[in-house]
Protein backbone atom coordinates (compact mmCIF):
# COMPACT_ATOMS: atom_id res chain seq x y z
CA UNK A 1 0.00 0.00 0.00
CA UNK A 2 1.60 3.55 -0.74
CA UNK A 3 -0.31 4.62 2.83
CA UNK A 4 1.18 4.26 5.90
CA UNK A 5 -0.10 6.33 8.86
CA UNK A 6 2.75 5.33 10.86
CA UNK A 7 5.65 7.23 8.71
CA UNK A 8 5.82 11.21 8.26
CA UNK A 9 3.59 13.50 7.13
CA UNK A 10 0.13 11.78 6.54
CA UNK A 11 -1.26 14.41 4.19
CA UNK A 12 1.84 13.58 2.43
CA UNK A 13 1.12 10.16 2.08
CA UNK A 14 -1.96 10.13 0.59
CA UNK A 15 -0.73 11.32 -2.53
CA UNK A 16 -2.94 11.42 -5.42
CA UNK A 17 -6.76 10.79 -3.67
CA UNK A 18 -8.47 12.98 -6.61
CA UNK A 19 -6.79 10.57 -9.20
CA UNK A 20 -10.51 9.36 -10.44
CA UNK A 21 -11.93 12.82 -10.37
CA UNK A 22 -12.02 13.93 -14.05
CA UNK A 23 -10.13 17.49 -14.45
CA UNK A 24 -12.99 19.13 -14.95
CA UNK A 25 -14.62 17.92 -11.17
CA UNK A 26 -11.42 19.22 -9.77
CA UNK A 27 -11.58 22.79 -10.97
CA UNK A 28 -14.78 23.02 -9.50
CA UNK A 29 -14.00 21.63 -6.74
CA UNK A 30 -11.08 23.77 -6.34
CA UNK A 31 -13.40 27.14 -6.98
CA UNK A 32 -15.19 26.22 -4.28
CA UNK A 33 -12.61 26.10 -2.03
CA UNK A 34 -11.38 29.49 -2.67
CA UNK A 35 -14.75 30.22 -1.80
CA UNK A 36 -14.63 29.13 1.17
CA UNK A 37 -11.79 30.90 1.79
CA UNK A 38 -13.39 34.40 1.67
CA UNK A 39 -14.48 34.92 4.44
CA UNK A 40 -16.60 38.16 2.44
CA UNK A 41 -17.92 35.57 0.33
CA UNK A 42 -19.53 33.18 2.82
CA UNK A 43 -20.61 35.78 5.23
CA UNK A 44 -22.85 37.63 2.72
CA UNK A 45 -23.85 33.62 0.43
CA UNK A 46 -27.06 34.08 0.70
CA UNK A 47 -27.53 37.69 0.10
CA UNK A 48 -25.07 37.12 -3.02
CA UNK A 49 -27.14 34.13 -4.56
CA UNK A 50 -30.41 36.35 -4.08
CA UNK A 51 -28.72 39.19 -6.18
CA UNK A 52 -28.12 37.18 -9.00
CA UNK A 53 -31.55 35.58 -8.96
CA UNK A 54 -32.89 38.98 -9.64
CA UNK A 55 -30.80 39.59 -11.84
CA UNK A 56 -30.33 36.38 -13.88
CA UNK A 57 -33.45 35.01 -12.75
CA UNK A 58 -33.92 31.96 -10.33
CA UNK A 59 -34.03 29.19 -12.64
CA UNK A 60 -30.59 30.26 -14.74
CA UNK A 61 -28.81 30.78 -11.28
CA UNK A 62 -30.45 27.47 -9.67
CA UNK A 63 -29.37 25.37 -12.85
CA UNK A 64 -25.89 27.07 -12.69
CA UNK A 65 -25.10 25.95 -9.24
CA UNK A 66 -26.39 22.61 -10.00
CA UNK A 67 -24.66 21.52 -12.93
CA UNK A 68 -21.40 23.11 -11.56
CA UNK A 69 -22.03 21.30 -8.00
CA UNK A 70 -24.55 19.48 -7.76
CA UNK A 71 -22.57 15.98 -9.04
CA UNK A 72 -20.14 16.71 -6.66
CA UNK A 73 -21.90 17.13 -3.25
CA UNK A 74 -25.31 15.80 -3.98
CA UNK A 75 -26.71 12.16 -4.89
CA UNK A 76 -29.48 13.40 -7.81
CA UNK A 77 -32.59 14.95 -7.94
CA UNK A 78 -35.03 11.38 -6.81
CA UNK A 79 -34.28 7.61 -6.40
CA UNK A 80 -33.35 6.89 -9.64
CA UNK A 81 -30.58 8.80 -9.94
CA UNK A 82 -29.95 8.48 -6.02
CA UNK A 83 -29.29 4.52 -7.24
CA UNK A 84 -26.71 5.43 -9.70
CA UNK A 85 -24.55 7.36 -7.10
CA UNK A 86 -25.14 4.19 -4.63
CA UNK A 87 -23.56 1.80 -7.51
CA UNK A 88 -20.73 4.40 -8.24
CA UNK A 89 -20.03 4.12 -3.87
CA UNK A 90 -20.16 0.37 -4.26
CA UNK A 91 -17.33 -0.05 -6.42
CA UNK A 92 -15.28 1.88 -4.47
CA UNK A 93 -16.38 -0.93 -1.43
CA UNK A 94 -17.91 2.14 0.27
CA UNK A 95 -21.06 2.11 1.71
CA UNK A 96 -23.85 4.85 1.44
CA UNK A 97 -26.20 7.23 3.69
CA UNK A 98 -28.73 8.26 1.57
CA UNK A 99 -30.22 11.22 3.00
CA UNK A 100 -33.49 12.58 1.58
CA UNK A 101 -32.23 16.08 2.88
CA UNK A 102 -35.48 18.11 3.80
CA UNK A 103 -34.84 21.07 6.13
CA UNK A 104 -37.41 22.26 8.68
CA UNK A 105 -40.70 22.28 7.96
CA UNK A 106 -42.89 25.17 8.73
CA UNK A 107 -46.91 25.98 9.65
CA UNK A 108 -48.93 24.97 6.75
CA UNK A 109 -46.39 22.90 4.64
CA UNK A 110 -47.57 19.77 7.20
CA UNK A 111 -49.59 18.66 4.01
CA UNK A 112 -46.22 17.59 2.27
CA UNK A 113 -45.93 14.83 5.42
CA UNK A 114 -46.96 11.91 3.05
CA UNK A 115 -45.35 12.94 0.37
CA UNK A 116 -41.79 13.18 2.38
CA UNK A 117 -42.69 9.61 3.92
CA UNK A 118 -43.21 8.17 0.26
CA UNK A 119 -39.82 9.76 -0.39
CA UNK A 120 -37.75 8.21 2.42
CA UNK A 121 -39.56 4.88 2.18
CA UNK A 122 -37.80 5.01 -1.22
CA UNK A 123 -34.21 6.26 0.25
CA UNK A 124 -34.67 2.87 2.00
CA UNK A 125 -35.76 0.54 -1.05
CA UNK A 126 -33.09 2.45 -2.82
CA UNK A 127 -30.14 1.87 -0.03
CA UNK A 128 -31.08 -1.57 -0.01
CA UNK A 129 -31.60 -2.72 -3.37
CA UNK A 130 -27.48 -1.75 -4.19
CA UNK A 131 -26.30 -2.90 -1.06
CA UNK A 132 -27.47 -4.33 2.18
CA UNK A 133 -25.30 -2.44 4.02
CA UNK A 134 -26.10 0.49 3.09
CA UNK A 135 -28.18 3.21 5.46
CA UNK A 136 -30.50 5.99 5.37
CA UNK A 137 -30.70 9.23 7.28
CA UNK A 138 -33.23 12.32 7.79
CA UNK A 139 -34.51 14.71 9.99
CA UNK A 140 -37.11 14.71 12.78
CA UNK A 141 -38.12 18.47 11.62
CA UNK A 142 -39.00 17.13 7.83
CA UNK A 143 -42.31 15.48 9.55
CA UNK A 144 -43.17 17.99 12.31
CA UNK A 145 -43.20 21.67 12.16
CA UNK A 146 -40.32 23.87 13.76
CA UNK A 147 -42.96 25.33 16.04
CA UNK A 148 -44.65 22.19 17.51
CA UNK A 149 -40.66 21.30 18.45
CA UNK A 150 -40.07 25.04 19.93
CA UNK A 151 -43.11 23.58 22.05
CA UNK A 152 -41.95 20.47 23.04
CA UNK A 153 -38.80 21.40 23.50
CA UNK A 154 -39.05 23.71 26.56
CA UNK A 155 -41.70 21.08 28.43
CA UNK A 156 -39.03 18.27 27.66
CA UNK A 157 -36.14 20.53 28.57
CA UNK A 158 -37.85 21.23 32.02
CA UNK A 159 -38.55 17.51 32.45
CA UNK A 160 -35.10 17.26 32.16
CA UNK A 161 -33.84 19.62 34.34
CA UNK A 162 -36.56 17.93 37.12
CA UNK A 163 -34.79 14.30 35.94
CA UNK A 164 -31.13 15.63 37.08
CA UNK A 165 -32.33 17.23 40.05
CA UNK A 166 -34.03 14.59 41.34
CA UNK A 167 -30.93 12.10 40.47
CA UNK A 168 -28.21 14.97 41.82
CA UNK A 169 -30.82 15.36 44.58
CA UNK A 170 -30.85 19.51 44.40
CA UNK A 171 -32.77 21.90 46.69
CA UNK A 172 -36.14 23.78 45.41
CA UNK A 173 -33.84 26.63 45.09
CA UNK A 174 -30.88 25.28 43.13
CA UNK A 175 -33.40 23.37 40.54
CA UNK A 176 -35.73 27.13 40.10
CA UNK A 177 -32.09 29.12 39.60
CA UNK A 178 -31.56 26.37 36.46
CA UNK A 179 -35.09 26.88 35.46
CA UNK A 180 -35.08 30.30 35.74
CA UNK A 181 -32.05 30.92 33.99
CA UNK A 182 -33.45 28.73 30.91
CA UNK A 183 -36.88 31.20 31.09
CA UNK A 184 -39.16 28.33 31.77
CA UNK A 185 -39.75 29.26 35.42
CA UNK A 186 -43.81 30.49 34.06
CA UNK A 187 -44.40 26.97 32.91
CA UNK A 188 -44.34 25.21 36.71
CA UNK A 189 -46.81 24.74 39.12
CA UNK A 190 -44.35 24.42 42.29
CA UNK A 191 -43.31 26.37 44.91
CA UNK A 192 -40.48 25.64 47.57
CA UNK A 193 -43.69 24.24 49.90
CA UNK A 194 -44.72 21.89 47.23
CA UNK A 195 -41.67 20.95 45.79
CA UNK A 196 -41.25 17.74 47.17
CA UNK A 197 -44.77 16.54 46.43
CA UNK A 198 -44.35 18.01 42.74
CA UNK A 199 -41.26 15.39 42.22
CA UNK A 200 -43.20 12.62 44.02
CA UNK A 201 -46.06 13.44 40.84
CA UNK A 202 -43.92 13.84 38.57
CA UNK A 203 -42.19 10.41 39.25
CA UNK A 204 -45.31 8.52 39.63
CA UNK A 205 -46.29 9.43 36.48
CA UNK A 206 -43.30 8.73 34.27
CA UNK A 207 -43.52 5.38 36.51
CA UNK A 208 -46.47 4.16 34.14
CA UNK A 209 -43.77 4.48 31.30
CA UNK A 210 -42.66 0.60 32.09
CA UNK A 211 -39.90 0.04 29.47
CA UNK A 212 -38.06 2.34 30.94
CA UNK A 213 -35.14 0.23 33.42
CA UNK A 214 -32.33 3.14 33.47
CA UNK A 215 -32.24 6.66 35.36
CA UNK A 216 -31.44 7.86 32.43
CA UNK A 217 -34.66 9.48 29.76
CA UNK A 218 -36.94 8.96 32.58
CA UNK A 219 -39.30 11.57 32.21
CA UNK A 220 -40.30 11.03 28.08
CA UNK A 221 -43.10 13.00 27.12
CA UNK A 222 -43.11 11.91 23.69
CA UNK A 223 -43.41 7.89 25.26
CA UNK A 224 -45.88 9.26 28.11
CA UNK A 225 -48.09 11.22 25.03
CA UNK A 226 -48.09 7.76 23.43
CA UNK A 227 -48.54 5.55 25.54
CA UNK A 228 -51.65 7.46 27.54
CA UNK A 229 -54.83 7.68 26.81
CA UNK A 230 -55.24 11.57 25.59
CA UNK A 231 -57.56 12.86 28.37
CA UNK A 232 -55.62 10.97 31.01
CA UNK A 233 -52.12 12.48 29.78
CA UNK A 234 -54.02 16.02 29.48
CA UNK A 235 -55.31 15.78 33.03
CA UNK A 236 -51.75 14.46 34.86
CA UNK A 237 -49.80 17.01 33.17
CA UNK A 238 -51.66 19.79 33.62
CA UNK A 239 -50.88 19.32 37.65
CA UNK A 240 -47.40 19.30 36.93
CA UNK A 241 -47.41 22.53 34.13
CA UNK A 242 -48.83 25.97 33.83
CA UNK A 243 -49.99 25.67 30.61
CA UNK A 244 -52.81 26.48 28.24
CA UNK A 245 -54.97 23.33 27.87
CA UNK A 246 -56.04 23.54 24.32
CA UNK A 247 -51.95 24.21 23.53
CA UNK A 248 -51.14 21.04 25.70
CA UNK A 249 -54.43 19.25 24.24
CA UNK A 250 -52.79 19.97 20.43
CA UNK A 251 -49.18 18.69 21.59
CA UNK A 252 -50.55 15.50 22.55
CA UNK A 253 -52.52 14.93 19.29
CA UNK A 254 -49.86 15.74 17.47
CA UNK A 255 -46.99 13.94 19.37
CA UNK A 256 -49.41 10.89 18.54
CA UNK A 257 -49.58 11.35 14.88
CA UNK A 258 -45.30 11.64 15.05
CA UNK A 259 -44.90 8.42 16.69
CA UNK A 260 -47.60 6.60 13.99
CA UNK A 261 -45.53 8.57 10.72
CA UNK A 262 -42.39 8.11 12.16
CA UNK A 263 -43.15 4.15 13.20
CA UNK A 264 -44.23 4.03 9.25
CA UNK A 265 -40.74 5.04 8.88
CA UNK A 266 -38.91 2.46 10.51
CA UNK A 267 -40.86 -0.09 10.22
CA UNK A 268 -40.26 -0.06 6.58
CA UNK A 269 -36.78 0.03 7.24
CA UNK A 270 -36.79 -2.59 9.63
CA UNK A 271 -38.66 -5.31 7.28
CA UNK A 272 -35.28 -4.30 4.81
CA UNK A 273 -32.72 -4.33 7.63
CA UNK A 274 -31.79 -1.10 6.86
CA UNK A 275 -30.18 1.27 9.47
CA UNK A 276 -31.79 5.02 10.20
CA UNK A 277 -29.68 7.93 11.14
CA UNK A 278 -31.68 11.07 12.44
CA UNK A 279 -29.62 14.05 12.15
CA UNK A 280 -29.02 16.62 15.18
CA UNK A 281 -30.73 19.86 14.61
CA UNK A 282 -30.30 23.30 16.40
CA UNK A 283 -30.15 22.68 20.08
CA UNK A 284 -32.80 24.75 20.65
CA UNK A 285 -34.74 22.14 19.98
CA UNK A 286 -32.61 19.53 20.25
CA UNK A 287 -33.54 18.00 23.69
CA UNK A 288 -37.37 16.79 21.96
CA UNK A 289 -35.72 15.77 19.26
CA UNK A 290 -33.59 13.56 21.63
CA UNK A 291 -36.42 12.29 24.03
CA UNK A 292 -38.68 11.44 20.49
CA UNK A 293 -35.51 9.87 19.01
CA UNK A 294 -35.04 7.96 22.57
CA UNK A 295 -38.90 6.87 22.35
CA UNK A 296 -38.67 5.40 19.26
CA UNK A 297 -35.03 3.35 19.61
CA UNK A 298 -36.89 1.78 22.77
CA UNK A 299 -39.11 0.45 20.65
CA UNK A 300 -36.71 -0.38 17.25
CA UNK A 301 -33.12 -1.35 18.60
CA UNK A 302 -34.17 -4.54 20.81
CA UNK A 303 -32.85 -7.14 17.89
CA UNK A 304 -30.03 -8.19 16.25
CA UNK A 305 -28.98 -4.75 15.39
CA UNK A 306 -29.24 -0.97 15.79
CA UNK A 307 -31.64 0.32 13.25
CA UNK A 308 -32.20 3.74 14.95
CA UNK A 309 -28.88 5.76 15.48
CA UNK A 310 -29.00 9.11 17.11
CA UNK A 311 -26.43 11.95 16.08
CA UNK A 312 -24.35 13.52 18.91
CA UNK A 313 -23.02 16.71 18.12
CA UNK A 314 -19.57 16.84 19.31
CA UNK A 315 -18.75 20.23 19.25
CA UNK A 316 -21.57 20.90 22.52
CA UNK A 317 -19.47 21.32 25.70
CA UNK A 318 -22.31 18.63 27.06
CA UNK A 319 -21.59 16.18 24.20
CA UNK A 320 -19.69 13.79 26.08
CA UNK A 321 -22.35 13.80 29.02
CA UNK A 322 -25.10 13.32 26.51
CA UNK A 323 -22.99 10.15 25.38
CA UNK A 324 -23.07 8.53 28.07
CA UNK A 325 -26.15 9.09 29.23
CA UNK A 326 -27.38 7.24 25.88
CA UNK A 327 -25.00 4.41 26.36
CA UNK A 328 -26.20 4.30 29.70
CA UNK A 329 -29.64 4.22 28.88
CA UNK A 330 -29.40 1.37 25.75
CA UNK A 331 -27.46 -1.23 28.14
CA UNK A 332 -29.68 -0.88 31.46
CA UNK A 333 -32.90 -1.17 28.92
CA UNK A 334 -31.06 -3.66 26.58
CA UNK A 335 -30.78 -2.34 23.60
CA UNK A 336 -28.70 -1.88 20.78
CA UNK A 337 -26.18 1.15 20.94
CA UNK A 338 -26.78 3.53 17.74
CA UNK A 339 -25.07 6.61 17.47
CA UNK A 340 -23.50 9.07 14.64
CA UNK A 341 -20.59 11.09 16.11
CA UNK A 342 -19.97 14.44 14.30
CA UNK A 343 -18.62 17.96 14.84
CA UNK A 344 -21.64 19.66 14.42
CA UNK A 345 -23.17 21.68 11.76
CA UNK A 346 -24.88 24.99 13.20
CA UNK A 347 -21.77 26.73 15.06
CA UNK A 348 -22.53 30.27 13.46
CA UNK A 349 -25.98 30.66 14.39
CA UNK A 350 -25.93 28.73 17.57
CA UNK A 351 -22.92 31.55 18.52
CA UNK A 352 -25.18 34.07 16.84
CA UNK A 353 -28.73 33.38 19.05
CA UNK A 354 -26.71 32.33 22.50
CA UNK A 355 -25.77 36.25 22.22
CA UNK A 356 -28.96 37.49 21.17
CA UNK A 357 -30.76 36.13 23.98
CA UNK A 358 -27.94 35.71 26.84
CA UNK A 359 -27.49 32.76 27.47
CA UNK A 360 -24.13 30.52 27.51
CA UNK A 361 -22.76 29.80 24.28
CA UNK A 362 -23.11 26.31 23.97
CA UNK A 363 -20.69 25.40 21.69
CA UNK A 364 -16.61 24.71 22.70
CA UNK A 365 -14.46 27.85 22.73
CA UNK A 366 -11.90 26.84 19.68
CA UNK A 367 -11.65 23.72 17.51
CA UNK A 368 -8.54 22.35 20.03
CA UNK A 369 -11.28 21.38 22.40
CA UNK A 370 -13.80 20.33 19.98
CA UNK A 371 -11.12 17.38 18.82
CA UNK A 372 -10.50 16.81 22.63
CA UNK A 373 -14.55 16.09 23.00
CA UNK A 374 -14.23 14.33 20.10
CA UNK A 375 -11.33 11.45 21.14
CA UNK A 376 -13.07 11.09 24.85
CA UNK A 377 -16.11 10.30 22.90
CA UNK A 378 -14.52 7.80 20.48
CA UNK A 379 -12.44 6.04 23.24
CA UNK A 380 -15.82 5.77 25.12
CA UNK A 381 -17.72 4.50 22.66
CA UNK A 382 -14.84 1.52 21.14
CA UNK A 383 -14.17 0.42 24.92
CA UNK A 384 -18.29 -0.44 24.93
CA UNK A 385 -18.65 -1.49 21.71
CA UNK A 386 -20.53 -4.73 21.38
CA UNK A 387 -22.21 -7.23 18.73
CA UNK A 388 -24.93 -5.43 17.05
CA UNK A 389 -24.00 -1.63 17.54
CA UNK A 390 -23.52 0.46 15.13
CA UNK A 391 -21.55 3.80 15.19
CA UNK A 392 -21.06 6.08 12.66
CA UNK A 393 -17.96 8.33 13.23
CA UNK A 394 -18.40 11.15 10.59
CA UNK A 395 -15.01 12.88 10.59
CA UNK A 396 -12.80 14.76 7.65
CA UNK A 397 -10.02 15.25 10.66
CA UNK A 398 -7.02 13.12 9.35
CA UNK A 399 -5.59 12.86 13.33
CA UNK A 400 -9.05 11.81 14.61
CA UNK A 401 -9.13 9.00 11.68
CA UNK A 402 -5.35 8.10 12.96
CA UNK A 403 -6.62 8.42 17.05
CA UNK A 404 -9.75 5.79 15.76
CA UNK A 405 -7.05 3.66 13.94
CA UNK A 406 -4.60 3.19 17.01
CA UNK A 407 -6.84 2.89 19.61
CA UNK A 408 -8.30 -0.05 17.50
CA UNK A 409 -5.59 -2.02 17.07
CA UNK A 410 -5.60 -1.29 21.07
CA UNK A 411 -8.95 -3.13 21.45
CA UNK A 412 -8.86 -5.65 18.60
CA UNK A 413 -6.11 -7.44 21.26
CA UNK A 414 -9.35 -8.63 23.09
CA UNK A 415 -12.51 -7.68 20.44
CA UNK A 416 -10.90 -8.90 17.35
CA UNK A 417 -14.05 -7.62 15.88
CA UNK A 418 -14.75 -4.18 16.70
CA UNK A 419 -14.12 -2.79 13.34
CA UNK A 420 -17.47 -4.72 12.62
CA UNK A 421 -19.30 -2.25 14.48
CA UNK A 422 -18.77 1.27 13.28
CA UNK A 423 -17.72 2.98 10.03
CA UNK A 424 -15.53 5.93 9.27
CA UNK A 425 -17.79 8.37 7.12
CA UNK A 426 -17.47 12.11 5.10
CA UNK A 427 -19.77 14.32 3.40
CA UNK A 428 -20.25 13.26 -0.45
CA UNK A 429 -17.61 15.50 -2.64
CA UNK A 430 -15.76 16.48 1.26
CA UNK A 431 -13.00 14.81 2.66
CA UNK A 432 -11.27 12.32 -0.18
CA UNK A 433 -8.06 12.10 1.90
CA UNK A 434 -10.01 11.29 5.48
CA UNK A 435 -11.74 8.40 3.14
CA UNK A 436 -8.81 7.01 1.94
CA UNK A 437 -6.87 7.12 5.40
CA UNK A 438 -9.55 5.14 6.86
CA UNK A 439 -9.63 2.29 3.74
CA UNK A 440 -5.70 2.00 4.68
CA UNK A 441 -6.88 1.28 8.44
CA UNK A 442 -9.20 -1.40 6.76
CA UNK A 443 -12.24 0.89 8.33
CA UNK A 444 -15.54 0.00 7.05
CA UNK A 445 -15.74 3.61 5.04
CA UNK A 446 -19.24 5.38 4.57
CA UNK A 447 -20.44 8.38 2.40
CA UNK A 448 -23.03 10.71 3.59
CA UNK A 449 -25.24 11.50 0.55
CA UNK A 450 -27.08 13.98 0.38
CA UNK A 451 -30.89 14.14 -2.61
CA UNK A 452 -33.51 15.46 -3.12
CA UNK A 453 -35.39 18.41 -5.52
CA UNK A 454 -32.96 21.19 -6.12
CA UNK A 455 -35.21 23.50 -3.95
CA UNK A 456 -35.23 21.04 -0.95
CA UNK A 457 -31.35 20.97 -1.24
CA UNK A 458 -30.52 24.33 -1.58
CA UNK A 459 -30.60 25.27 2.15
CA UNK A 460 -28.44 21.85 2.58
CA UNK A 461 -26.01 23.19 -0.39
CA UNK A 462 -25.29 26.61 1.38
CA UNK A 463 -24.86 24.86 4.69
CA UNK A 464 -22.00 22.51 3.18
CA UNK A 465 -19.96 25.91 1.90
CA UNK A 466 -20.70 28.19 5.58
CA UNK A 467 -19.58 24.55 7.35
CA UNK A 468 -16.27 24.15 4.77
CA UNK A 469 -15.30 27.56 5.21
CA UNK A 470 -14.54 26.16 9.08
CA UNK A 471 -12.82 22.54 8.19
CA UNK A 472 -9.37 23.11 8.92
CA UNK A 473 -8.54 20.23 6.19
CA UNK A 474 -9.83 22.53 3.35
CA UNK A 475 -6.23 24.14 3.32
CA UNK A 476 -4.25 20.28 2.92
CA UNK A 477 -7.21 18.92 0.28
CA UNK A 478 -6.56 22.19 -1.77
CA UNK A 479 -3.16 21.56 -2.19
CA UNK A 480 -3.99 18.09 -2.88
CA UNK A 481 -6.22 19.05 -5.33
CA UNK A 482 -3.23 21.60 -7.09
CA UNK A 483 -0.73 18.25 -6.92
CA UNK A 484 -3.13 16.19 -8.84
CA UNK A 485 -4.04 19.13 -11.73
CA UNK A 486 0.28 19.76 -12.25
CA UNK A 487 0.98 16.56 -12.21
CA UNK A 488 -2.02 15.80 -15.15
CA UNK A 489 -0.47 18.96 -17.01
CA UNK A 490 3.03 17.42 -16.93
CA UNK A 491 2.11 14.03 -17.90
CA UNK A 492 0.36 15.87 -20.79
CA UNK A 493 3.11 18.18 -22.23
CA UNK A 494 5.62 14.33 -21.36
CA UNK A 495 3.01 13.07 -24.28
Amino acid sequence: KEMNPNKGNIAQQLGRVYFRWSSSKLMRLKLFYLICRSQAIIKNLRSIYSKFCRFMGSSIVNRLIDKSYGEIFVGGKDEKVLKKMLLRMKDREIVSVADFAVECLEEGEEDHIPEIIDNLEKSIKAAYDIDKKNMTAFKVSCLETKNFLLQMNSLQFLMQLLEKAIRENKSYLEFYNEVFSYGLNSYLHVSEFTFEQFKKNAQQLFAKLTDNKSNRYQFNLFQLFNQLDAEECLLEMRSIFNTDRNELASLITRSKQLHKNLSQVFDYAKSHNISVMIDAEQTYFQCAIDYIVIGMMAEYNKNDQAIILNTIQLYLKKALGKLDDLLVYSRENNLKFGTKLVRGAYMKEERKRANSFGYEDPICNGQEKTDINYKKCVDTVLNNLKDGDKVLFATHNLPTIDHIGKLTKEIQETKPNVTKNFYVAQLLGIGEPACWLAKDYEFQTAKYIAYGDFNVLLPYLFRRAEESSMVSTIHSQNNLINRELVLRLFRSKMV
